[in-house]
């Protein structure tokens, strides 16, 4: 099998419709897509507020709860985008 015979099939199958809402149809590909940059943003989230705590931590700043509180809304921003 080519490699263009797989991607012609993988696309194939991406592009399985699951349903229809309002005019718009969700497919698995859309579906995969939106899971995927779920799951990176959540690792990206994760990743930023380690870093920050990390350097919390290594300059030992007196306010760890206010850098808690900013980790956090860094969280909430990175999921909102």
């Amino acid at each position: 099998m080519k490699i263009q015979e797989v991607l012609a099939r993988a696309r194939d199958i991406l592009d399985v419709e699951l349903f229809h809402v309002g005019g718009t149809s969700l497919t698995l590909g859309t579906l995969l897509t939106a899971l995927v940059v779920i799951l990176l943003s959540f690792w990206l989230s994760w990743l930023i507020r380690r870093t920050m705590l990390r350097m919390v931590k290594e300059r030992s700043v007196p306010e760890r709860g206010s850098m808690a509180v900013t980790a956090r809304l860094v969280h909430y921003m990175i999921r909102f985008l």
